[in-house]
């Protein structure tokens, strides 16, 4: 009579299922660009002067293959770019609670502490279109910058971040201007 052994004595883990995969959200095609300047299309030809409205586009695109859920978003211009307003928001999913200034979560990560509210489930579908206003404020340094990037922070099977930037503005203040030369006593 043969005997058949239903289980074994030792104690190691199976083996992991092919099935039993994690899901995640990909939103690595999410951008981030220059729209408008003063309500203008912006090209590279564009001039932007000091007090300028700078419209800045965030598109947030999920590859899947899972949802994500879009917590908030921080926003980190340079200083030369103030008085950051008028977030729109448009996508399937997508809530808009409006910006906080000085949020300590954003604080905390080096950022600038501007906190965008917008929050909801981004499925693979839909894509989420942003944008919001910053008014240029130059010091008046020949050769001046312009940085932005938003971290987008989000959740599929644990928190994630994903860094979008825009393209650096070189802000050149002023034109030629004349030499000034002095007499010197020999």
């Amino acid at each position: 009579f043969p005997f058949t052994t239903l289980f074994r004595s030792n104690s190691a883990a199976p083996e992991p299922s092919a099935m039993a995969q994690v899901c995640l959200g990909n939103p690595s095609a999410s951008t981030k660009t220059i729209d408008a300047v003063n309500g203008t299309p912006y090209s590279d030809d564009t001039v932007i002067q000091n007090g300028d409205t700078i419209t800045y586009r965030i598109f947030i695109n999920n590859a899947g293959p899972s949802n994500v859920t879009i917590n908030y978003i921080c926003e980190n211009a340079s200083d030369n770019l103030t008085n950051i307003t008028n977030l729109q928001v448009v996508g399937q999913g997508a809530t808009n609670g409006g910006i906080t200034t000085n949020d300590p979560t954003c604080l905390s990560q080096g950022g600038t502490g501007v906190r965008f509210n917008v929050s909801g489930t981004k499925d693979l579908l839909h894509n989420w279109i942003l944008t919001f206003d910053g008014t240029l404020a130059t010091t008046g340094e020949q050769g001046e910058t312009v940085t932005n990037n938003a971290v987008i922070h989000y959740t599929d099977s644990e928190p994630r971040q994903k860094t979008v930037t825009a393209p650096n503005l070189l802000i050149q203040n002023g034109g030629a201007k004349v030499p000034i030369f002095r007499e010197v006593a020999p």
